[in-house]
């Protein structure tokens, strides 16, 4: 992007941003039940078990059709001032390049992949994989602790979630010889693992499903454990419990908690549940809801959709999703989360302010310029100008003489979350060559303004050709 030249100096422009997470002070999670009920959609889509946001109303969604490796890339719209779901849509499906029954799913957006576990061919044990955005290939594996490679048929790992800062699964109901499966007085015991950011496990908890109701004579399918987690962005984490055999007729219960830690137990290091020594982690009931008795409404997945700051400014949408059993409706559900503080960086600050939004994406966009006075909105954010009109031609300046090369320009003290330096390039605007080297400046801080002056001392002759310089902008 050419800006303006001075003689020979060719000024050029270009932006780089990466997404952070922050933690904020926590406020007591609750939530709010729109009462929209089961949304239905017809979707060629089947058996759906996980879901992960991707950006925007856009989301993940991976099918546990055995040995079909499906992901499904959905639209789900949200209605900002009551939680509704307005719309839903398929809009691409996709193969990955591995699997067997998967059931859980994360987008991790800084490295732009999926993460997917897939419960695996029993007893072979589960397996999280890392797969590619673009075509799905098999980018390598999260290494599973080998207790947790140790399921029972068809109740391993059902859930994945990542938080920015960890990935968490967890088995779905007792690992074997272990604890029991979860009857009508008693729930099972599962292990809800934790992974760092680099991957590696970094803490294992036990946790207590819930019994469930009533053994029918009508069947022996009866059965309570995990079939989801929502990691949020400020550490806690969520459970879905998702139950059957509620009645004499068994229908399908789903209930939603808040995990505590206080006072639980790492259990990494104990081989077998069932010796004790060990404080499970506590939990609290946010939601719960019997979904009757259409198989297709059996709720397994979960994901943190959009804010709704209309709802109040720590208030968010969470979406549950159904596996269908292979019918042509699909079902969502909508709930309203309250408590979640995410801090907002300046720059977010400054989305909000000028967009209504704190999200990197649209005509918010770091790279976006929805003004088309040829400076994207993260120079417009670092130079204190309002983004949404045109104006003048920013603060900067081009200099140029026999012994000196550079540019002259005014940043803004408050955008403290953004760098801006140049880089040089006698070799031409579309190659590689940009360099920081032989580039010297200085700031001066009068008020609220930041006045920088970089230049190369030592430019190459005019005999030379073009000297370019740019201006580079990145969030750390």
């Amino acid at each position: 992007m050419q800006h303006g030249t001075t003689g020979r100096i060719m000024v050029a422009l270009a932006g780089l941003c990466l997404a952070t997470n922050a933690r904020a002070d926590l406020h007591p999670l609750t939530t709010t039940d729109p009462e929209q009920g089961v949304y239905d959609y017809v979707a060629h889509a089947a058996e759906l078990s996980g879901l992960t946001r991707y950006t925007g109303d856009v989301y993940f969604a991976v099918s546990d059709a055995v040995n079909q490796r499906r992901v499904y890339q959905l639209e789900i719209r949200v209605h900002p001032t009551n939680g509704y779901i307005t719309h839903a849509a398929v809009l691409a499906t996709n193969t990955v390049a591995a699997g067997y029954d998967l059931e859980g799913i994360a987008y991790h957006p800084e490295r732009g992949t999926l993460f997917i576990a897939d419960e695996g061919r029993h007893p072979a044990g589960g397996f999280i994989r890392e797969h590619r955005l673009a075509d799905g290939a098999w980018v390598g594996n999260v290494a599973l602790p080998p207790r947790m490679l140790e399921n029972r048929d068809n109740f391993g790992l059902e859930s994945l979630s990542w938080s920015g800062e960890a990935l968490w699964t967890a088995n779905e109901e007792a690992l074997e010889n272990e604890s029991a499966l979860a009857t009508a007085t008693t729930g099972s015991l599962v292990r809800l693992q934790k992974f760092d950011r680099a991957f590696r496990a970094a803490g294992q908890w036990a946790y207590r499903t819930d019994p469930y109701d009533y053994d029918s004579p009508l069947t022996t399918l009866e059965r309570s454990g995990v079939s989801d987690l929502l990691a949020l962005p400020d550490g806690r984490l969520l459970v879905l419990e998702r139950a059957l055999g509620v009645g004499l007729i068994p229908t399908f219960r789903n209930r939603l908690y808040w995990v505590d830690f206080t006072g639980a137990t790492d259990v990494s290091a104990i081989p077998n549940l069932d010796a004790g020594g060990f404080q499970p982690v506590g939990k609290r009931l946010l939601w719960e809801r019997n979904m009757g008795i259409i198989p297709s409404r059996n709720f397994e997945g979960l994901a943190l959709g959009s804010a709704l700051p209309q709802l109040g400014p720590t208030s968010h949408s969470v979406l549950l999703i159904a596996d269908n059993g292979g019918g042509t409706n699909q079902h969502l559900y909508a709930l309203i989360l309250h408590g979640l503080e995410i801090a907002r960086t300046p720059l977010e600050h400054w989305r909000q302010q000028h967009w209504g939004t704190i999200l990197n994406e649209d005509a918010a966009a770091n790279a976006a310029d929805p003004d088309d006075d040829r400076w994207p909105n993260l120079f417009e954010y670092a130079f204190g100008r309002n983004p949404r009109q045109a104006g003048p031609t920013p603060p900067v300046t081009p200099l140029g003489s026999a012994e000196q090369a550079g540019l002259s320009y005014v940043l803004t003290n408050t955008a403290t979350d953004v760098i801006v330096w140049m880089e040089q390039n006698p070799a031409g605007l579309h190659t590689d060559a940009w360099t920081t080297a032989g580039i010297h400046e200085t700031r001066v801080t009068n008020g609220n303004q930041i006045h920088v002056t970089a230049w190369v001392t030592n430019p190459p002759p005019a005999t030379a050709g073009h000297l370019f310089l740019r201006l580079r902008a990145h969030v750390p």
